[in-house]
């Protein structure tokens, strides 16, 4: 098996540094709403004095419409919110299948079929640019500077913007993950990933490369704000084409940096009974580490039970395994609040 890199050695080499982390990436803690996709946070979750701060999330096709073209209105809406309210901020794009179809129509792209493994279970369809076409590299890094460049010329809106996700490849979301499955015989209608893949040229250093050059990005954009990974469970890269853990190598990538402690990393599987397996290694590594409920908890199939009990087991024990900020998603919060509270009163009683 080719071996790409020391994990333990660069976790004796960056520890001391990780226990100095900058007072910007201090501001996470507490309870975040993580907003629906293309929607801002309600009156009734940015009033709510329990949240800290609102992740907003953007689809990249919305704000970057046409070349050099930018439809920055709903982020200067949610930056001017979360001033007026007293919150900490964050923003979130997701590329890849939100890709602008003016990119995507210069771009190699690739169609899938799939099967959610988790939620209502149903099939999806999505059309990826390959994350490593250097034309898609070269329009979404320009789009991460021009977002910069954006906030910036507000100084209000960088007194609570206090981090961004470092995405750019993913399928639906800013998760790093790409399609994986193959045709079975209860699923013989989905499209075969691996193959797809391989005749496209897909390695994990090809994307591995590609978290590098997207990290650079929005370090530079967003040079005092902390870099949120959202990272899954498993390493959820195409298998059958080579033995490289692009997750491991994702890690190795930040923890080798001069500021690791820039960088969180996001789980998006909190339940109720979560054994929290791959918090716990992060932190192991030295990372730091939030966690997102998953949407089972607030009432999406296949949660059993869905209740106040459940939401508070669940917020107990992200806090338990003390991550900087655990993110609800905005129906979590509604239908949750008296959980939320209570959370919010643990996060202050540590710091």
């Amino acid at each position: 098996m080719k071996k790409l890199f020391s994990i333990t050695a660069i976790v004796l080499l960056t520890w001391l540094s990780l226990c100095a982390a900058c007072a910007t990436c201090n501001a996470q803690s507490g309870i975040w709403c993580w907003t629906t996709w293309r929607e801002s946070a309600p009156a009734l979750v940015i009033t709510n004095p329990s949240i800290t701060g609102i992740s907003n999330a953007y689809y990249w096709s919305d704000l970057n419409p046409a070349p050099g073209k930018y439809n920055w209105a709903r982020v200067d809406a949610d930056l001017n919110a979360a001033l007026k309210y007293g919150k900490h901020a964050a923003i979130s794009v997701a590329a890849a299948s939100k890709t602008p179809e003016w990119v995507k129509s210069k771009t190699k792209c690739l169609y899938f079929r799939e099967y959610r493994k988790d939620g209502d279970g149903k099939a999806y369809e999505v059309i990826l640019p390959v994350p490593y076409d250097s034309v898609y590299i070269k329009e979404w890094t320009t789009f991460i500077a021009e977002l910069g460049k954006h906030v910036a010329a507000n100084a209000k809106w960088n007194t609570v913007l206090t981090h961004v996700s470092l995405s750019g490849v993913g399928a639906t979301t800013c998760e790093w993950r790409l399609p994986q499955m193959v045709p079975t015989r209860e699923q013989p209608d989905i499209t075969n990933a691996t193959e797809l893949w391989r005749a496209a040229g897909y390695s994990g250093d090809k994307i591995i490369k590609c978290f590098d050059t997207f990290r650079k990005a929005w370090r530079t954009a967003f040079p005092s704000k902390a870099l949120v990974i959202d990272i899954m469970n498993d390493n959820e890269f195409p298998l059958g084409i080579d033995t490289i853990n692009v997750n491991e190598g994702i890690f190795a990538n930040c923890l080798a940096t001069n500021k690791p402690e820039r960088y969180i990393f996001k789980a998006t599987s909190l339940t109720n009974n979560s054994k929290g397996t791959l918090i716990i290694y992060m932190q192991k590594l030295g990372l730091r580490t939030c966690w997102q409920t998953n949407q089972s908890i607030y009432g999406a199939a296949p949660c059993n039970p869905c209740n106040n009990t459940s939401m508070t087991d669940a917020l107990n024990i992200g806090i338990s395994l003390k991550v900087d900020y655990i993110e609800m998603q905005t129906q979590a919060i509604l239908n949750y609040p008296l959980p939320a509270k209570n959370a919010a009163i643990k996060y202050q009683a540590i710091d």
